[in-house]
Formats: C-alpha cells, sequence, structure tokens
C-alpha cells in the first residue's frame, strides 16, 4: 500500500504571499460560532447543509490547488480545487463530504471564483488504520528538510 499526503505550500513564489497564509478570513461577517457554521461539520453528522461563505483571499493570493487559510484549519477540512477532488476520487481516503466554496479577492464579493470546494472529513476513519502493523513518526514541520 503507498501513502501519500496532501500539504499546502508556504513557497511565496508558489502561493503569491510571504506569511504562508493565502487567506485569512471569510468574506462579510461569517457566524462560526452557528449551529450550522463549516467549524462543527466534522462534530455533527447532522449538518447537510452548512453555512458557507466565500473565502476572501489576500491581494497578493496566488489561486492554487490547495487554499491555505487561518479560519478553515485542516481540522474543519481543506480548501481544494475541484480538479484536485476529481483527482482524489481514485483513491480510497477517509468518509469525506464536499461543499463548494467560491474564492473572492474583493469583500463584496462582486466576483467570485466557483471551482473549489471544502474537503471535510465526516468522521475520523481510525478503522482504516492496522495500529497492530503501524508505526508512526511525530515530528515537528518545521524540522523536516525538503
Amino acid at each position: 500500500m503507498k501513502i501519500y499526503k496532501v500539504l499546502t505550500s508556504f513557497d511565496p513564489k508558489i502561493i503569491g504571499v510571504t506569511d504562508g497564509i493565502q487567506s485569512s478570513e471569510m468574506a462579510g461577517n461569517y457566524p462560526y460560532e452557528d449551529k450550522n457554521s463549516i467549524s462543527r461539520v466534522w462534530k455533527d453528522d447532522s449538518i447537510v447543509d452548512p453555512l458557507v461563505s466565500p473565502i476572501l483571499l489576500k491581494k497578493k493570493a496566488k489561486i492554487t490547488d490547495i487554499i491555505s487559510s487561518d479560519r478553515i484549519s485542516m481540522a474543519f477540512g481543506l480548501v481544494i480545487s475541484k480538479k484536485l477532488l476529481s483527482f482524489l476520487d481514485d483513491f480510497s481516503i477517509a468518509d469525506i463530504k464536499s461543499y463548494n466554496i467560491p474564492l473572492t479577492y474583493s469583500r463584496d464579493c462582486s466576483e467570485l471564483l466557483n471551482d473549489h470546494v471544502l474537503l471535510a472529513l465526516n468522521r475520523y476513519c481510525y478503522n482504516m488504520i492496522d495500529f497492530d502493523s503501524s508505526l508512526f513518526c511525530i515530528s515537528s514541520i518545521m524540522l523536516q528538510k525538503n
């Protein structure tokens, strides 16, 4: 079995910004604490249609297949392109849901880019891991060399 990992890039040449974050907020006043917030999707199976607001990109951010965001953390899911989602269909991945999530460069959402989704885990899938035959390495991402 081959195992792959999908990561966001921190390279300014790729993502267009120097701090590693392409988006730091949702457009408008997104209600993160609402009962149907995207931040609660992975905790609550009953949320079928979560509140989705466009992702507000920083002015210099480039659009990539994975959008780095500090408001939608990997605990909630990944903002990925529909092209990458289509590619992932060929692999066995956990029980997931995807929700259309537009991108925008403007606070008023006058121009929406509709080719990304929020890929969210439906639940943790520990049954996919053979713990008896597995080795785990825990390290800081800051210590890894390319």
